[in-house]
């Protein structure tokens, strides 16, 4: 198992399984915060968001110490939208949060490490956000797409 270290030091696990022939794309499924290779508590990415919106609307010494690094990584993405008339509609804030988590994510792949940098700068690697539904098993990919069109 290879770990990629990002410029702000945090480590990224990476699972590699060999491929018969030459490979024509990636594709990373993200589960939140919580990853499944097995060393990590799974969190469902929506238990993650909704704890996190749960936590921003308290006041910051009502906020739970056991929550706040979840919190802390989720709040950039999501704060903002709390400001919107979003606030006033749980399901969408909810559905917007998860969207906005999935680009800040799939932007700090992007720009968060000098060798995914390099690759997609010389060797035409695509980072894309997408959301899974576990309800139906699809796979939505609309951030950095169209890149790929």
């Amino acid at each position: 198992m290879t770990v990629l270290t990002t410029r702000d030091g945090m480590k990224l696990h990476l699972q590699r399984w060999p491929l018969d022939g030459s490979a024509h794309g990636m594709v990373q499924i993200v589960h939140g915060l919580g990853e499944h290779i097995g060393r990590y508590e799974r969190l469902a990415r929506e238990r993650e968001i909704l704890a996190t919106l749960e936590q921003l609307t308290r006041p910051r010494e009502d906020q739970s110490r056991n929550l706040r690094s979840i919190v802390d990584r989720v709040r950039p993405s999501v704060e903002a939208l709390l400001a919107t008339e979003l606030r006033h509609d749980p399901d969408a804030l909810v559905r917007h949060a998860v969207r906005a988590n999935i680009r800040a994510s799939a932007n700090h792949l992007r720009h968060g490490s000098e060798v995914l940098e390099q690759l997609i700068q010389n060797n035409g690697l695509l980072i894309v956000g997408a959301e899974y539904s576990l309800e139906t098993g699809l796979v939505d990919f609309f951030d950095g797409a169209s890149d790929a069109a």
